[in-house]
């Protein structure tokens, strides 16, 4: 460029993505010059000035933080939103594992509830009711399959055997079938179920 200011060579070499220097060559006006744009640099000799006339300033590109105002402002932004991500996907996981742990309660719920409805069953006491009526599972008469069997008087002075289950984490049908064919026999030689507790 020929004919140029100092600073017109300074930002031409600024805005030229390729440009790796400015040299700015002049004689007696620094107003008015020449302009190289190099695109490599390999050597700055030294010049001797008793052979050449001109004045000359050379300005080196050189690539650091400020060249690049926005490269810290995209590194917050992709942690920002890297977390913000991550947080989302973790809250949406936290969320469907208790979606899945309320819907299981609330069905295991809603099968103990139906229990008392099914037809030909015996009475359904209420848990508080035997614990007070075997003074909180105190007189233990044996054990048998898969429970103890306590001894207990009821509220009408009648004298009561309560098999506590264990090892069941849920009602099912196989007990409630259990519960309605055991209730519906009535035989000398076997203990009548007076009712149960779920």
């Amino acid at each position: 460029m020929e004919k140029v200011d100092i600073e017109t060579c300074k930002q031409a070499c600024f805005e030229n993505c390729s440009c790796k220097a400015a040299i700015f060559r002049y004689g007696s006006d620094a107003s008015s010059g020449d302009c190289y744009l190099p695109l490599e640099l390999f050597t700055l000799m030294n010049v001797d000035p008793d052979v050449i006339y001109h004045n000359a300033s050379a300005f080196i590109k050189v690539q650091g933080p400020s060249s690049y105002p926005y490269s810290k402002l995209s590194t917050a932004g992709v942690v920002i939103i890297s977390a913000s991500v991550s947080v989302l996907f973790l809250l949406g996981v936290i969320g469907f594992l208790i979606y899945i742990i309320c819907k299981r309660r609330q069905a295991t719920q809603m099968e103990e509830e139906s229990i008392g409805e099914v037809p030909g069953m015996p009475n359904r006491f209420p848990y508080e009711e035997l614990k007070i009526a075997t003074e909180n599972f105190n007189k233990k008469l044996g054990e048998g399959g898969f429970g103890a069997v306590f001894e207990g008087t009821l509220e009408d002075d009648s004298k009561i055997a309560v098999k506590c289950l264990e090892g069941l984490g849920q009602v099912n049908r196989s007990f409630l079938a259990e519960v309605q064919t055991i209730g519906s026999i009535h035989h000398v030689n076997l203990v009548r179920l007076r009712g149960f507790s779920a």
